[in-house]
Formats: C-alpha cells, structure tokens, sequence
C-alpha cells in the first residue's frame, strides 16, 4: 500500500510537495493529502476534474432544456434523476474525498434549483417526486463513494 495514515491525511513519504506559496499548491489538488505542514501533493488527474465538472454542467443543461430537445433513455424519469444524481455524487466525492456533507448538500440544492426551474421551460414540469429521486440519488452516490473510499483509501489517487 503506497500510502501511509499520517496525522494530516495519507501521504506518500516518496512525492513530492509544493511549498504553499507555489502556483501548483493554488492549482487542483487532493485535499488533506500531504502531512507536512504548509504543503500539497501532485495535481489530480485531469479526468477526474473534467468529469466532475461535467457531470454538474451536464445535469443542468438536461435539467433546463425543452422537453422536446432532451435524450431519453426510455428508462422512468426518476430512474433517470436517480442514477445522474448518484454518478456526480459519487464522481465528486472520489474527487473531493473529504467534503461528502457539501457534496450532499450541494447536489440537494441543486436538484431544487433545476426543478424549480423547469416551471418557466416549456414542455417540462417541476414535480416534488423528481426532486425527491435526484436528491436521493445524490444521497447514495455520496454516501457509497465515501464507504469505496474508506475501504480502498487511495481509490481514484495519482499513481
């Protein structure tokens, strides 16, 4: 196991950190990875962000476009918001690791925001029911992704 529990997160003792005022330490990194006071670890890998990113703006554009113009699956709707809402959660939480509260949190405004604003899209409806499968799946994706990562802390890691 390449990583070792040290006081301030997993840390390899063989990488090499930057100083916390260096443009890396600014630049997307795995939080709470090294153990030396003032210092990060390497950059994530970028497809890892990318699809975190594109898993949120992918949510809202099929949230908010006329019914007419969103793919369907053929699956049920709340089928549909569920497994969305649970890939970006889990997504986000490998990418994030730590923050599993914000993410929730997050994800539970947002399925709030995209239903409320189906009201003003035509051919789409706001339902409660929606809401209540995507803030689900958000819930489980989060929550399973933290219980992968606690059995298998380095998953999703920079080798």
């Amino acid at each position: 196991m390449p990583f070792v529990r040290g006081s301030g997160g997993y840390h390899d003792p063989g990488r090499q950190c930057q100083p916390a005022g260096s443009v890396l330490s600014r630049i997307d990194r795995w939080p709470g990875s090294c153990d030396m006071p003032g210092m990060t670890t390497r950059l994530i890998p970028p497809a890892l962000g990318l699809a975190s990113v594109a898993a949120v703006v992918l949510i809202c554009v099929l949230s908010l476009v006329p019914g007419n113009e969103r793919p369907h699956t053929g699956a049920p709707g709340q089928v549909e918001h569920f497994i969305a809402y649970a890939l970006t959660g889990a997504v986000l939480t490998v990418r994030l690791r730590s923050r599993r509260t914000a993410i929730m949190l997050g994800l539970v405004v947002l399925a709030a925001v995209c239903e409320t604003g189906q009201i003003w899209v035509p051919g789409r409806t706001a339902q409660v029911v929606d809401f209540l499968a995507s803030s689900a799946g958000a819930v489980t994706g989060t929550l399973l992704a933290g219980a992968a990562l606690v059995r298998w802390p380095t998953l999703g890691r920079p080798a």
